[in-house]
């Protein structure tokens, strides 16, 4: 079978392409461009081989795709990868490269034609993209010569749902990573997914951009430009109904004959780009070789090559809900870091899209890289830790808690009672915070959902912000259709045992469940579960970590200009008394119809930034005042929850005034300005809580991860009821735990050091103790041996338990296939596991020492006394029991003294 060509082509076509770039240089500029291009071209090393299988071989185990169609933008992707030095033959690659069968687009290399025009398409046939498709990709991977290999699926249409959601196993296979053309946020997972670059139209690598990048910004004649089809895409149409003004700012229609789409491209200094008829469009790699700086104005794709060279770090990224304040923020920007920007636009476009060719080594170089997709959780330090703001989840070094981000694809295909259901762009935004993280923080996050102990859930009952578009549009759905959708994914199988997090609005969105924990906007006291749920705040405003917060918390505060400020909505029910503290001097509080003063003014220049906390408040000028540089103020009505409480105290912070008289404001923030080592804790504070919990909302995802870990780190670890005994299931990560009480609980196993209510109840027993092998789980009840047949994980309160042993023991241990016990005068006993029925007798093994408690541990038997307070535990070696007892410890250590140890 015919083999596409590997490494020493590509390596031709690289420095064919350098040599090229030689004989365009003309200027000191030009060859800054060239030392550029050449490091990344051939600096990169490979940190792992794939293979490139060409249509015949993949249609040699799959025929049907012999009748797909071939597009040249594919078909020449495929090639470049398959010349990269990074292509290998088939038994050094650990990864296999699916030829390119569901691209769609065909509008490349000659934009603006159709289907028919010369060179567009490689290979004629059918459209491919539909489950017979997914089926035969499906026979390819599982084919034996690729056995062990990760899969890379090239991947181009529009229609992701059609294909991708029947099989969704296939989309969350370990082996199986997609590389797409035109990548939804809400279908692409960070880490694992690649997003492609729109192929380069002739533009890019014309001696226009050349001479466009050698001139100066200043000599640009349009300040912001965009030229294109209007019709049919409501933020284009937008965009020019707000800022076209016919001067400098010019977004037309491209059927206008006004304005030269070339002259446009090349003569601006911003360069803007908005999605198209698909999310990716071909007006991408031309901006960014335009020699002005790329605009991305897009809330839905994923800027191509993201994880490689973040856009950020070359361009300018804004929301669909950003357009009203796009052009006072882009004329905002300094000539400084235009100038920076525009350099690193021009570096990445020699270097990543300004051909095809290089397009395709960049793609090459993000396979070749191990870290791509992780196959263990990898070591961060404690420092990097603290600056996500995960410390204790990154720097938990044996089993730490695993985090699994569910796509919206993957919830709508587990609980169908979602489908179609909307999803808010607030909702919207947190998710994407919290995928954000999966590559940043991947001690934490499972890249397999079978791994992970904790999944979080796209927030479907987050009600959706009137004045901003939707993250992912669809139909208001009842809460009472929301919740049976949760309900739907409790009972799947696929989440058995792990702990669900739903994003919800507080009192206006679901039922209290505690087989839920929930990120709460706006929680109020009263149904706010401590230990399970996590009170989240606003989303951020750019204010909070702008650098005006940074310049305010290092002023001194006794140069601010105000003792405490307010302005903004007023909240009953205060708002009277609270207005009448004004004093057009030290103290300004006004609302947000007063033109006097300005609110930015008053958060830098304040000691005291005022806030109304109740269990309503969700708008931003919480995490203002905390970031404001002086101390925030909360005078809160008994339902608030503060942000992450439990967690983190607001008063370590902040100055919570509960009183509900406001004329005590301004004594009691007089009385905290007299102790001035408690002023500087709070505002050191402040800084610290503003930076790792309220900053962005990748910030304030990460600090959900940590308080979902560890929710009640601020309160006291004690419990109200006695804890007597502990079994570890390390497979599942899962610690199980009797009470006092008798009944059997189960939590994740990091998160069991917090209070008694993050426990579940697994069985109601009542239970005197217990013992588990991989096969059935033992009870002692009443001084009785009861079995449930099957593993630890499976017992529920309504397992059947049944009698196994007659006489009466005190604890239970199993070890090699041997059931011991600690017998009611305190020797030790055993029999066979198996054979144990209610005829069976126990035989007795070892005289004991008024044993009540015994475990198993490497091969090790623990026992101790109930009886005695300052009994010692005493430990045996099974496999020698002739050498007898030896003192283990000196004090007694209550419950399973195996795992306590």
């Amino acid at each position: 079978m015919h083999e596409t060509p590997s490494g020493p082509r590509v390596l031709n076509s690289r420095l064919e392409f350098l040599l090229l770039a030689i004989l365009l240089v003309k200027t000191p500029r030009d060859m800054q461009l060239l030392f550029c291009a050449a490091h990344v071209v051939l600096a990169w090393r490979c940190e792992r081989t794939f293979h490139v299988l060409s249509p015949e071989s993949a249609e040699a185990h799959s025929p049907e795709l012999a009748g797909c169609r071939l597009l040249e933008y594919a078909e020449a992707l495929r090639r470049g990868l398959a010349s990269s030095p990074c292509a290998s033959d088939l038994t050094e690659a650990s990864v296999i490269v699916i030829p390119g069968y569901t691209f769609h687009n065909c509008h490349w290399p000659h934009y603006g034609g159709n289907c028919e025009s010369e060179g567009t398409i490689s290979r004629p046939g059918r459209e491919c993209y539909d489950e017979q498709t997914m089926r035969a990709y499906r026979r390819l991977i599982d084919a034996r010569e690729f056995a062990r290999k990760s899969v890379a699926i090239m991947d181009g249409s529009g229609r992701v749902q059609s294909a991708w959601l029947p099989d969704l196993s296939f989309y969350n296979h370990p082996r199986v990573f997609i590389l797409r053309l035109g990548a939804p946020v809400w279908f692409h997972r960070p880490g694992i997914d690649v997003s492609l670059p729109p192929g380069p139209l002739s533009r890019c690598a014309g001696q226009a951009a050349m001479h466009a990048m050698r001139e100066s910004l200043d000599e640009k004649r349009y300040f912001a430009t965009f030229k294109g089809k209007l019709r049919h895409n409501q933020v284009r149409a937008t965009l020019a109904h707000l800022h076209h003004n016919d001067l400098d700012v010019i977004i037309v229609d491209r059927l206008d004959d006004s304005y030269d789409y070339d002259q446009l491209l090349y003569s601006s200094i911003f360069s803007l780009i908005l999605e198209g008829d698909m999310l990716q469009t071909f007006h991408f790699a031309e901006a960014v070789c335009s020699g002005g700086i790329p605009v991305l104005i897009s809330s839905k794709w994923v800027p191509p090559l993201q994880e490689l060279l973040p856009f950020e770090s070359y361009g300018l990224r804004f929301r669909d809900d950003e357009i009203p304040s796009l052009m006072v923020k882009l004329r905002a920007l300094d000539a400084l870091s235009r100038l920076e920007l525009r350099q690193r636009a021009m570096d990445a476009c020699i270097s990543r899209f300004r051909t095809l060719e290089v397009q395709a080594d960049s793609v090459a170089q993000q396979l070749s890289l191990t870290s791509f997709r992780p196959t263990a959780p990898s070591k961060q330090s404690a420092s990097a830790a603290d600056s996500l703001g995960v410390g204790r989840c990154l720097a938990a070094a044996s089993s730490p808690t695993l985090f699994y981000i569910m796509s919206v694809t993957e919830t709508e295909a587990f609980a169908p009672k979602l489908q179609g259901c909307l999803l808010s762009n607030l909702a919207g935004s947190l998710h994407h915070a919290f995928l954000s993280l999966r590559k940043r923080s991947s001690n934490c996050m499972a890249m397999q959902l079978e791994h992970a102990h904790i999944v979080l859930v796209p927030g479907y009952s987050v009600l959706p912000d009137v004045t901003r578009p939707l993250s992912f549009p669809g139909r208001s759905c009842a809460p009472s259709q929301i919740y049976e959708g949760y309900r739907q994914l409790r009972l799947h199988a696929h989440l058995d045992g792990k702990l669900l997090v739903l994003s919800d609005m507080g009192d206006k969105g679901l039922p209290q469940d505690t087989s839920f924990s929930r990120l709460l906007l706006g929680a109020r006291r009263s149904t706010f579960q401590y230990g399970i749920d996590v009170s989240m705040p606003a989303e951020p405003t750019p204010r909070c970590s702008g650098e005006a917060a940074s310049m305010s918390f290092m002023e001194p505060l006794e140069h601010k200009r105000f003792l405490v400020s307010f302005k903004g909505r007023w909240e009953p029910p205060w708002e009277k008394q609270v207005a009448a503290l004004h004093d057009n001097n030290n103290v300004v509080i006004v609302d947000d119809a007063n033109a006097e003063y300005d609110a930015e003014f008053l958060l830098w220049n304040s000691v005291f930034i005022l806030v109304f906390a109740t269990a309503n408040y969700r708008n931003s000028r919480f995490n203002e005042a905390v970031c404001s540089g002086g101390i925030p103020v909360a005078m809160a009505d008994a339902s608030w929850v503060p942000p992450f409480d439990g967690f983190i105290r607001f008063s370590s912070y902040g100055v919570l005034i509960e009183d509900s008289n406001p004329s005590n404001l301004l004594p009691r923030l007089r009385d905290v300005l007299l102790n001035t080592a408690e002023v500087h804790v709070l505002r050191g504070n402040a800084r610290k809580v503003c930076t790792r919990f309220l900053q962005t909302r990748e910030v304030q995802a990460a600090a959900a991860l940590e308080a979902l870990e560890t929710p009640n780190r601020a309160e006291d670890d004690s419990l109200s009821v006695v804890l007597t005994q502990t079994l570890l299931d390390q497979e599942q990560n899962h610690l199980y735990a009797l009470f006092e009480t008798g009944a059997l609980f189960r939590a994740v196993a990091s998160r069991a050091r917090t209070l008694q209510h993050l426990w579940m109840t697994v069985a109601p027993g009542p239970f005197e103790y217990v013992a588990a092998s991989g096969e059935a789980v033992f009870a002692v009840s009443g001084q009785q041996v009861y079995k449930h047949l099957g593993p630890l994980r499976s017992v529920s309160p309504d397992s059947d338990w049944t009698a196994v042993s007659r006489g009466r023991v005190q604890a239970l241990a199993i070890h090699d296939g041997v059931m011991l016990a600690a017998g009611l005068d305190g020797n030790i006993y055993q029999q066979d596991v198996n054979a144990m029925s209610i005829y069976t007798d126990w035989e007795l093994l070892l005289e004991g020492r008024n044993f009540s408690r015994i475990s198993v541990h490497a091969g090790v038997l623990y026992a101790t006394s109930q009886l005695h307070a300052a009994s010692s535990v005493y430990s045996l070696d099974l496999s020698s029991p002739s050498h007898g007892w030896v003192k283990a410890s000196i004090r007694r250590i209550p419950g399973d003294v195996g795992h306590l140890l």
